[in-house]
């Protein structure tokens, strides 16, 4: 039943890490790429323990501790995640890679392990097999086995620090102009926050049974499969929440920090427009200078590069400031232009095919559906009703 769990989370989480990595848009690709990262380590801690428990580490002899550096990225990942949230960070910066250093020094400990003969490493792996926790207090590294109590230390003071940013980005009231956006973060990042808690204090409870209980090896192996199914219940959930709340997965909403207001939504929205008139003239400056829209690939990531502007902020500002999404955009634009060239009398010698390919549509399906939005009929019907 346990190991049923454990497979699901593993299965889920995958899922999720699919999604957030090939889907077609990205709004927050930095954040977006840790929460991957991190549920890939969770993953193969998970799946590292099912190799052992199912004795198929005897079959595959050189993925012994081969996840042991890979399990200390979880807790930096993580809080690197929370943080590039809550500060729409957008880029990996190069002072983080200090968060690092504990996973490259466990892989160097290991060296001895990694570099050993096979047939030493089988006799190592056969006992591990036999007595997955005996092994435990085995030197088979450059430090003492002992050093591996290293890790929940780790685990409590990363906990510390997630809980720190979320109280401390309460504390200051960094709330928004868009409440509601706001909130969404919050209660997302709490929630993340929780199961990490729950996972932490897991292993925790296993460390310190290993620690009372040397000896007791039905014991050890009862409350790790314990320990195990929060950490696999924790992961399900956290996939499910996103894959149920797909506002998540497609785009965290942009925090911009403004001091706090007790405001109406239609206040909200003003306050928005004043926030972003810049970036707003820069956006429609581009699209009617340069006539992007002509183009029948352009995406939200190619104006995000063009204007200079985040992608996750463009997107706010479309949907916020201008009140439409990035397609329904870029079609006002298509659409302006073919009623300027039915004016010109284009349809006199084209068709409404070639008006609409040389408009950005891709299909005419497409093309008549985004200027029956607007004009309530189609291109020629327009033509013919305002004898054009």
């Amino acid at each position: 039943m346990i190991e049923s769990i454990i497979v699901a989370s593993i299965f889920f989480a995958l899922v999720t890490v699919y999604l957030l990595i090939f889907r077609k848009y990205s709004h927050q690709v930095y954040s977006d790429a840790l929460l991957a990262l991190f549920l890939i380590t969770y993953a193969l801690n998970i799946g590292s323990y099912l190799i052992v428990a199912f004795k198929w580490l005897a079959e595959v002899p050189f993925l012994y501790k081969v996840a042991a550096p890979i399990s200390y990225l979880a807790p930096p990942l993580a809080y690197l995640y929370v943080r590039s949230v809550l500060k729409n960070e957008i880029k990996f910066q190069i002072n983080d890679l200090w968060h690092f250093i504990p996973v490259l020094l466990v892989a160097i400990n290991y060296l001895p392990v990694y570099l050993m003969p096979f047939d030493e490493k089988a006799v190592l792996v056969a006992r591990v097999v036999e007595d997955p926790f005996g092994v435990l207090y085995e030197k088979d590294g450059f430090l003492p086995p002992y050093f591996q109590f290293a890790k929940p230390v780790q685990c409590v003071l990363y906990f510390i620090f997630q809980w720190q940013l979320l109280n401390r980005f309460k504390q200051n009231k960094i709330l928004t102009s868009f409440n509601k956006q706001t909130k969404l973060v919050v209660h997302w990042i709490k929630v993340f926050n929780i199961l990490i808690s729950t996972t932490v204090f897991s292993f925790l409870l296993l460390v310190v049974v290993l620690f009372m209980g040397m000896d007791q090896k039905e014991a050890n192996q009862d409350f790790a499969r314990f320990s195990m199914l929060l950490l696999a219940l924790s992961i399900l959930y956290l996939s499910s929440y996103l894959i149920l709340n797909p506002q998540l997965l497609f785009g965290l909403p942009y925090v911009k920090n403004s001091p706090i207001r007790s405001v109406t939504d239609e206040v909200e929205n003003a306050n928005v427009k004043e926030d972003f008139d810049k970036e707003a003239k820069v956006i429609t400056d581009y699209f009617e200078r340069e006539k992007p829209y002509l183009t029948p690939q352009l995406t939200i990531r190619d104006v995000s590069v063009a204007v200079d502007i985040p992608l996750h902020e463009l997107s706010f500002i479309l949907n916020r400031y201008f009140e439409l999404r990035f397609t329904e955009y870029v079609n006002g634009y298509r659409i302006k232009y073919v009623v300027e060239k039915i004016k010109e009398g284009y349809l006199n010698q084209y068709t409404q095919e070639a008006l609409a390919l040389e408009a950005g549509f891709k299909t005419k399906h497409g093309f008549y559906d985004a200027f029956r939005k607007v004009h309530s009929c189609t291109p020629a019907e327009f033509a013919e009703k305002y004898s054009i």
